[in-house]
């Protein structure tokens, strides 16, 4: 299996993973949030697939196209801050997210040794790109726990508003 054969089947196993867990998630705006993940890594695969085929000019173009994910997660956190609701989640929940985020360091970590080590500049910067979408997916995921966490007193404070500007 080569790096690209690989990086396909992780990025698969990923959005499985996603939905998977959209798919029976009661909160609307968790389930927006593990759908969007699953997109993500829908795109990715996409991306290795056609540096597999060897269309590395159009996987870099389609790398450059960064995740529309953060922005539209602080979306979902305006909604549910407006809406001043209760929430009580299952360890069930935590245990989900927190392997999301471990999945998603290994993953950042994987890609940013690849780009390290690749002599090709676009697969290089791809790589980075690549990387760099998976890094959201880490700081993003955390807000997850935190949110998770404490619900009332996280969507109180202020410091989530930025989450679009990582």
């Amino acid at each position: 299996m080569n790096v690209f054969e690989f990086a396909m089947k992780m990025e698969k196993d990923g959005q499985t993973y996603y939905e998977e867990h959209a798919a029976k998630e009661t909160s609307s705006a968790l389930k927006k949030i593990w759908q969007q993940l699953a997109k993500d890594e829908t795109k990715h695969y996409e991306i290795f697939r056609r540096m597999k085929d060897g269309e590395i000019g159009e996987a870099a173009k389609m790398a450059k196209v960064t995740t529309q994910i953060l922005t539209d997660v602080k979306t979902i956190f305006e909604e549910l801050a407006a809406k001043k609701q209760e929430f009580k989640f299952s360890r069930g929940v935590f245990e989900a997210w927190e392997k999301a985020q471990d999945v998603e360091i290994e993953t950042e970590d994987f890609y940013r040794q690849k780009e390290q080590d690749e002599k090709d500049p676009e697969v290089k910067k791809a790589f980075g790109l690549l990387a760099d979408e998976e890094n959201k997916h880490v700081n993003l995921i955390e807000h997850v726990l935190d949110f998770l966490h404490e619900p009332k007193s996280w969507l109180e404070d202020a410091e989530w508003s930025n989450i679009d500007k990582m």
